[in-house]
């Protein structure tokens, strides 16, 4: 009776929403995504009969659409007898994301048929076909509001054919992202407490004499935006055994006491009780291993050092010019350049001098470059086409889609062949109910390293909504929008998050350097296409580097080391550890953020960089379950008129094995 009941619900909308007089086509859309596995078949072709019976010459348009408007092909039906079709309809396969997109445009002025469980995921959308519409639905969920705005606005019939009790699918809309961060929102003045050190940096060379000696060499104190604190050789005292009692008292807001190493030295005011306090020391170029502070901290001496064999020492406290070292440099650098390069004597050469002569990057160091193997990677390599690798996929999916690598690495698998049925299978994790944080913003990094920002975009908005805590998903948000080209809503968005303005109970920490770089990035160009009437003036100025990298990863908990390459083969690394900087990682973890940006400036970063990649063993609880897809984007000429970027991609797993994450030269 149930059936009955339903089949004449079918009936009864069908002469009434269509017509008596018979018309020349007939447009069926039909739903190909992933949600639509489950859907009433036996229903659907029940219903279609009883459509045929009563339209029985006719032409018919079969549209196949999830991600993208998958085919298109033309039936023509005699007598009722519409056997093609049917088997065209039951051969479908269901797969990827849903977008409505492009429908519209396919439209007749006779019937449209418009077979669909709602759910729409990427480039939402709400077509108007004109002519007589019946929305059709046999899922057992549905999304009930995309359903209603077809109803109201596309003037459409709604017959849910599900035998099972209306349930509401989850929305999965994110209109508070555009929505809630409105131009009007902004505002002007700064909240105590929030602080950005960042000034324009220039290369215009004045006097010699007015030159410092920085990380890579020596830069004009005029050019660089910032103050900065230096003594040479012959201020340091001939008596002196150390470095530490030869530039005692000389540099004011410097704590150092007398019997302390130089590597204890706290070189800005903290801001952590619990955060590591030292100033980072680097030696020629060379950053050294860095004390913590804390009770049960690592130190590491620098008793090495021959005071006599010291030109220069600067202090260097702003974060602009630190930046270069990332979060290393968080606390102030010391900055020290010997007249020999050998740190200390000839005769008097200890196991820490030694290991900064290693700093010298050997080229014929060991890359991994195997393939990856995984079970489902193994059966997919087992096609002999695109073709036959794309059904194994599909009938292996179910097995394998719960794994937080799966969507990713397949992704991978056809790309390179087929990025259509690529970016079809990555769209999957919008389809699915629960997808982890990890498992999704993996995907935002994959579609947004190879400009599919619309992917990305509806990525993200699934992030939002699954995840509002996490705020790096905003400053994604607003990174997609602007490459997107909708520049409005990028600033309004990164100027609300400077501001505290989107959740309140998570603060940008973190975010700070990246947020001021993006929002002076986006004024300097795009300025006439934006409105910064309520934008602060200090985020307004103009900044440059040779070079702005901004690392990304997937998994928060993730732990690795980056090596940086310069081109005078001289190397440093970046940790992303719990043991470099507990309660930093701790807030990482509560904020989502995971990323890091570095900036490169000054003649002598010209040429060729590298960077390596070593994944450590993690301590989280999805470290062993995740690889770490690690990101990471080069901005050449940054801020300047010829600026351009390109990304890199890794995938991470296996402890202690080095990849090559990147290699670019600077012009």
């Amino acid at each position: 009776m149930k059936f009955k009941g339903v089949y004449l619900i079918g009936f009864l909308l069908l002469y009434q929403s269509l017509f008596s007089q018979d018309k020349a086509r007939t447009v069926i859309f039909w739903d190909t995504s992933t949600s639509r596995i489950y859907r009433d078949s036996l229903m659907e072709m029940k219903y279609l009969d009883a459509y045929f019976k009563r339209f029985q010459d006719t032409k018919v348009l079969l549209v196949g659409f999830s991600d993208t408007v998958r085919f298109k092909e033309d039936f023509t039906i005699n007598a009722g007898d519409w056997t093609a079709l049917r088997t065209r309809i039951q051969d479908i396969r269901y797969d990827g994301a849903t977008s409505f997109q492009g429908l519209e445009s396919l439209a007749s002025d006779g019937y449209h048929l418009f077979f669909t469980d709602g759910t729409q995921n990427l480039n939402k959308t709400t077509p108007k076909f004109g002519g007589e519409t019946v929305v059709i639905n046999s899922s057992p969920k549905y999304d009930t509001r995309t359903i209603n705005l077809l109803s109201i606005l596309g003037k459409a019939e709604f017959l849910n054919l599900s035998a099972n009790t209306r349930t509401k699918r989850k929305d999965s809309t994110v209109a508070g992202a555009q929505n809630v961060i409105k131009s009007d929102s902004a505002k002007l003045d700064m909240k105590k407490g929030v602080r950005l050190e960042e000034v324009v940096v220039t290369e215009t060379q004045k006097n010699p004499d007015t030159k410092e000696n920085m990380a890579l060499g020596k830069k004009d104190k005029d050019a660089l935006g910032y103050a900065v604190q230096s003594i040479g050789s012959e201020r340091i005292l001939d008596a002196a055994t150390t470095v530490n009692t030869g530039i005692q008292g000389k540099f004011s807001g410097v704590a150092l006491a007398q019997n302390d190493d130089l590597s204890r030295a706290v070189l800005r005011p903290s801001n952590s009780l619990l955060g590591n306090n030292y100033g980072l020391i680097v030696v020629d170029g060379v950053p050294l291993p860095q004390s913590q502070s804390s009770a049960n901290g690592i130190f590491y001496p620098t008793s090495f050092l021959d005071p006599k064999n010291i030109e220069d020492v600067t202090v260097l406290k702003g974060l602009a010019a630190t930046n270069i070292y990332g979060t290393l440099g968080a606390n102030g650098v010391l900055l020290i350049t010997t007249k020999t390069g050998s740190y200390g004597s000839a005769d008097n050469e200890s196991s820490n001098a030694m290991q900064l002569k290693d700093n010298f990057y050997d080229t014929k160091i060991k890359i991994d470059t195997k393939a990856l193997i995984t079970p489902y990677l193994k059966e997919l390599k087992k096609g002999k086409n695109v073709r036959s690798a794309y059904d194994i996929y599909l009938n292996q999916r179910e097995k394998f889609k719960g794994e937080g690598n799966y969507w990713s690495d397949v992704f991978d698998f056809f790309y390179a062949s087929s990025p259509d049925v690529a970016f079809r299978i990555l769209s999957n994790v919008l389809e699915m109910e629960s997808p982890t944080y990890e498992m999704l913003r993996a995907a935002y990094l994959k579609s947004s390293t190879v400009n599919n920002h619309d992917l990305a975009l509806a990525i993200v908005n699934r992030l939002i909504l699954d995840y509002p805590a996490k705020i790096q998903n905003s400053f994604d948000f607003a990174v997609v929008n602007r490459n997107l080209a909708r520049y409005q809503v990028a600033l309004n968005t990164l100027y609300a998050l400077i501001q505290n303005e989107i959740n309140a109970s998570s603060k940008p920490e973190g975010f700070g350097k990246s947020l001021g770089s993006e929002i002076r990035n986006l004024i300097n160009s795009h300025r006439s296409n934006l409105d910064v009437s309520k934008v602060d003036l200090k985020y307004q100025n103009n900044i440059t580097y040779n070079a702005r990298l901004i690392l990304e990863w997937s998994n928060p908990e993730a732990e690795f080391v980056v090596q940086f390459v310069n081109p005078q083969k001289r190397f440093f690394d970046w940790e992303h550890t719990r043991l470099s900087n507990v309660q930093e990682f701790t807030k990482a973890l509560e904020v989502g953020s995971a990323m890091e940006q570095f900036e490169i400036l000054g003649a002598e970063t010209v040429g060729e960089w590298i960077l390596n990649v070593t994944p450590l063993a993690g301590s989280g609880k999805n470290s062993d379950y995740l690889a770490t897809f690690l990101k990471c984007t080069v901005v050449k000429n940054f801020g300047r008129p010829n600026q351009k970027q390109a990304s890199y991609m890794v995938r991470l797993q296996e402890p202690n094995e080095k990849k090559q994450l990147a290699k670019f030269i600077i012009d």
